[in-house]
This record gives structure tokens, C-alpha cells and sequence, in this order.
């Protein structure tokens, strides 16, 4: 997905780039900031582009996918997968099934994100992976 934006601030390679929001933008999950009606996001800038620049920026819907599955979806299932885990070994040693299965749902799910930070941390995952990129000036 393509969009185009202007450049409102150049810093190490990358662009702080706004866009005015589109009918793309209300599906999308890019991850831009709102600020109003204008939206904000970075991306690397490997064109050398300046402050007021009108520019195009690539999102890859792959890897914004992926973004989104990791933010939301793993963390879901986890939740949901700590509640089944916790209901049927409760039921199993025959404690309040409740109280159990909500407990084990908070904690998968807290350990869902750290594992999130764990995999981003050894490298398997890159911030960068995820970041937009400006491909060309108009």
C-alpha cells in the first residue's frame, strides 16, 4: 500500500512523514499516530529527503499483518489458550474452576508479551521489519 505525505522532521536515516487521513487509513493498522485529522508515522529515508518534502511511502500489508497478529492476535490466543489450560487443571484437582482459569488467562497473557520482547530482543524479530519506507520524492 502506497501513500503519499509530507515530511515534517529528517532525523538518522529516517523521516517523521503526515498524511492526511485517507479511506485507506481506516483499515489500515499501520500503527500511525492520530494527531487530528493527519496522521503521523516514521519511516526510513534512504533518498535523502528534507523537511516539507512531498513524498510516497511504502506499507507493506505483509509485514503490517504480521505487526498486527503479534500486537493482538498472539496475545488473544494466549489468553484464551491459558483460560482452557486453567479450567480443565482446575476442574482436574478439583478447585473453583473460575478463579483458576482467569488467573492462568492474565498471566498467558502477560507472558505472551514477554515473549514478544524476548524475540525482539535475541533478534528474531526486527523493529525495523515493520517500519515504513519512502520510496520515492514527488
Amino acid at each position: 500500500m502506497k501513500e503519499v505525505g509530507k515530511v515534517i522532521e529528517v532525523k538518522n536515516g529516517k523521516a517523521i512523514v503526515e498524511f492526511t487521513g485517507t479511506s485507506a487509513c481506516s483499515g489500515c493498522g499501520a500503527a500511525c499516530s492520530v494527531k487530528g485529522k493527519k496522521r503521523i508515522t516514521e519511516a526510513f529515508d534512504f533518498i535523502g529527503v528534507q523537511n516539507e518534502d512531498t513524498v510516497e511511502v511504502e506499507f507493506q500489508e505483509r509485514k503490517i499483518l504480521k505487526a498486527l497478529f503479534l500486537s493482538y492476535g498472539f496475545p488473544l490466543l494466549m489468553f484464551f489458550l491459558g483460560y482452557l489450560l486453567g479450567s480443565v487443571t482446575s476442574s482436574a484437582f478439583g478447585i473453583k474452576t473460575e478463579v483458576v482459569a482467569i488467573s492462568l488467562s492474565f498471566v498467558s497473557l502477560a507472558a505472551s508479551y514477554f515473549l514478544i520482547r524476548i524475540l525482539f530482543s535475541k533478534g528474531y524479530l526486527k523493529e525495523s521489519e515493520f517500519v515504513p519506507v519512502i520510496r520515492k520524492r514527488l
